[in-house]
């Protein structure tokens, strides 16, 4: 997972759009698709620190964000 991914990258198909797309994950999961991946890079990300030598911009970058910064905005809003 090493691309930034946000609702208009999740969509299927050009004929959905990002609305739709974030309406339909939100009414069959209950949560929105950007909180969902933020979890998913959070988790990823405590794990590759916690078992590897990896620092925090190189664990950030290996699941999906371009940057240290964005991930501990992200940290901090949990």
């Amino acid at each position: 997972m090493n691309t930034e991914a946000a609702g208009t990258d999740l969509s299927w198909s050009q004929s959905h759009g990002r609305r739709y797309f974030n309406s339909f994950y939100r009414k069959n999961t209950g949560e929105n698709p950007k909180n969902y991946l933020t979890d998913i890079r959070m988790k990823g990300a405590v794990k590759l620190l916690g078992n590897t030598d990896d620092k925090a911009n190189e664990a950030a970058k290996a699941v999906g964000y371009k940057n240290v910064r964005r991930i501990n905005e992200d940290f901090k809003g949990k």
